[in-house]
């Protein structure tokens, strides 16, 4: 529910466009930490990684090595840029 104005969301959007994945957020109807960070905390936060959420948290969670790598990829590309958003 974070606003897609928010330069979080616009440096991740952009990340993940760099990698050729679709990048339109959405929500999710899951719990998360990021609940807390945006509820209480007033820190814009997103819900961001690789695999699938059916399969989270379970005895045989697994990703895909190449799911992992996108993942790492975008993750640089969003710390290396947020900073020239905010300015």
């Amino acid at each position: 529910e974070t606003p897609e104005e928010e330069p979080i969301v616009q440096a991740a959007k952009q990340a993940i466009a760099g990698v050729g994945r679709p990048s339109t957020p959405e929500s999710v109807a899951y719990a998360t930490d990021a609940a807390m960070l945006t509820g209480i905390g007033g820190i814009p936060a997103i819900v961001l990684g690789p695999g699938n959420i059916a399969g989270a948290h379970t005895n045989n969670e697994w990703i895909e090595i190449e799911e992992l790598e996108a993942a790492v990829a975008i993750y640089r590309k969003i710390c290396s840029s947020y900073a020239d958003i905010l300015t």
